[in-house]
């Protein structure tokens, strides 16, 4: 890993009371200088494999998100737009499939979360307007009204709403409010804001952009080099990422802008972030890699692909999300494999070891009926 340059800034987040001072570090990475590969047991201290038992004649279909909470994992099965909810041992407990026109009905499931505060799961219909909560047994508890187009959401830990818009202007408490960050109270009045985005129109939609970890969420926008750390205390900047190569202005404004001669990096997927580590995988030349930056040791690293020195004969990718403080689950579908194997019968491919990999996890969803299987790794905290 190589040693960050540290430059002390004081930057100012803002809020809807009031402005927060914060020391933040700013990160300058040369991507020219990479790594074929960082070992995974940097990132974590062990994997298991987690197959999720669905009781009935229908498997799981695509898995679009998972949260975790206690001794549960909550499951967006986007096929029949359901929450599927097991335990930690991959057995099925309950699901919320109420999706309708009634009043104790969701119309789609367009992002979930777990409200901690309240113990539910609340989901977010961007259409309808709507929050709807079922308790952990999923019956219904209750249903607000909050109209804001948003790219992601997540609940903090007091239980108020957040919001990541980076491309469209909301009206809140007779506010016009610039794309950016919003957080809201269950009568969806405003309580913190910070501008971000307004690029006029979408250029860089990717997956998830907020992780939560403890009692915080982390945005990982594709509008700024800042992530910013936010809860119910307001929005602050956490860590500025400063690549060497810097993208064109143009790809924001432009919309025949092509990608595919930017040299630059862009884009953040596959975010994730522990007590120790943070990171996401971004494009650069046409090619993916990783990110990884250590906060103890203030060390980066970049590399094409995270070799999986822990558990050989099992797939992991940061495709997933976290389902506890310390545990990332990866998922691993049928999709996923089959497309592995396609891969793996081109002719410049000769790779014996990704071929067993395969053929072990294949193995393990014949066994499953071919539904979804969870790679739970446990981050490092020494």
């Amino acid at each position: 890993m190589r040693k960050l340059s540290i430059l002390l800034l004081i930057v100012f987040g803002c809020s809807s009371s009031q402005e927060n001072k914060k020391s933040t570090a700013t990160i300058d990475i040369d991507t020219s200088d990479y790594e074929e590969s960082v070992m995974l047991s940097d990132v974590f201290k062990s994997l298991d494999v987690i197959p999720l038992n669905y009781v009935t004649a229908a498997q799981l279909g695509f898995i679009k998100s998972i949260k975790g909470s206690d001794d549960l994992i909550f499951v967006h099965e986007g096929s029949k737009e359901r929450i599927v909810v097991f335990d930690k041992t991959g057995n099925f407990k309950g699901e919320i499939n109420r999706q309708g026109p009634g009043p104790e009905e969701y119309g789609k499931i367009n992002f979930f979360d777990i409200n901690e505060a309240r113990r539910t799961v609340e989901i977010y219909d961007i259409r309808k307007g709507e929050l709807t909560a079922y308790n952990f047994d999923g019956e219904f508890k209750d249903k607000i009204d909050i109209r804001i187009i948003s790219r992601d959401f997540a609940i903090t830990k007091n239980g108020n709403y957040l919001f990541y818009v980076p491309d469209e202007m909301t009206e809140i408490d007779d506010q016009l409010l610039q794309p950016g960050v919003i957080v809201v109270n269950r009568k969806g009045s405003l309580l913190h804001y910070q501008k971000l985005g307004d690029s006029g129109y979408h250029p860089i939609i990717s997956g998830n952009a907020i992780v939560n970890y403890k009692s915080k969420s982390y945005l990982f926008s594709n509008y700024t080099e800042q992530i910013y750390e936010i809860d119910d205390n307001g929005i602050r900047p956490y860590l500025e990422i400063k690549y060497s190569d810097k993208i064109d202005d143009n790809a924001y404004f432009n919309p025949n802008y092509n990608f595919e001669n930017e040299t630059a990096p862009f884009l953040k997927t596959n975010i994730f972030k522990s007590e120790d580590y943070l990171g996401y995988s971004f494009i650069q030349r046409n090619q993916g890699k990783n990110l990884l930056v250590d906060t103890r040791s203030n060390t980066y690293s970049i590399s094409k692909v995270y070799k999986n020195d822990i558990k050989e004969d099992v797939f992991f990718f940061f495709n997933g999300g976290p389902i506890g403080d310390d545990l990332y689950a990866s998922i691993i579908d049928y999709d996923m494999i089959n497309s592995f194997k396609g891969y793996l019968k081109n002719e410049e491919v000769n790779n014996a070891f990704n071929r067993n990999l395969v053929n072990s996890i294949d193995e393990i969803m014949r066994d499953n009926n071919y539904s979804p299987i969870l790679i739970v790794g446990s981050f490092r905290t020494d």
